[in-house]
């Protein structure tokens, strides 16, 4: 998807756009924006001051940070539900937890096509800068098999699609993500 100037699109702003192109029932990354400055009411769901588009233009003033920055729209997930306008909001489905000093696995079981990965590529337990690096789309959860052994093996199950060089469907075990966050998008 492009951005809304028109241009090649960061991780970010492709999951907003999947979230909102989902909710607006629009595959067509064009008329998707079109439709997201057209300020019309089926939009509403999809305009807060604090995620996705703030007024009715095509710049980029008027997209807030969290449309454009991984930690921004996690930050955002992580708060939603406790938004007092209307709104996207989403739940957390599933994440690596940190208990006894290790981080623990998934629940594979929990995760959906449409949910919201935010990966963290060098999370140190006790660290002071940890923050998301990414943001992908669920787009496909496999079955487990009887060889899935490893985590990693058991996370490939999921398939992740994301904008940087336009990778589709690939194995969240071979994003090699040490802390990992899913969030699943409601209204």
């Amino acid at each position: 998807f492009i951005n809304v100037s028109g241009v090649g699109g960061n991780c970010t702003n492709f999951a907003n756009q999947s979230i909102s192109g989902g909710l607006l029932g629009s595959t067509n990354s064009k008329t998707l924006n079109q439709n997201l400055i057209s300020q019309s009411s089926a939009v509403k769901a999809t305009q807060n001051t604090s995620i996705f588009y703030k007024c009715n233009s095509v710049s980029n003033a008027c997209q807030t940070i969290a449309w454009r920055g991984a930690q921004s729209m996690f930050s955002y997930s992580a708060n939603s539900t406790n938004l007092q306008s209307s709104g996207v909001r989403l739940n957390l489905a599933t994440k690596t937890a940190l208990v006894n000093g290790s981080l623990t696995s998934l629940d594979i079981s929990k995760i959906r096509v449409g949910d919201i990965v935010y990966l963290d590529f060098d999370y140190v337990a006790g660290g002071s800068n940890n923050s998301v690096d990414h943001t992908a789309v669920v787009t496909a959860v496999n079955p487990e098999s009887w060889y899935d052994v490893t985590d990693k093996m058991k996370y490939n199950n999921v398939k992740l699609t994301y904008q940087s060089n336009n990778v589709t469907n690939k194995g969240l075990g071979d994003m090699d993500a040490k802390a990992i966050y899913v969030y699943r998008p409601f209204v």
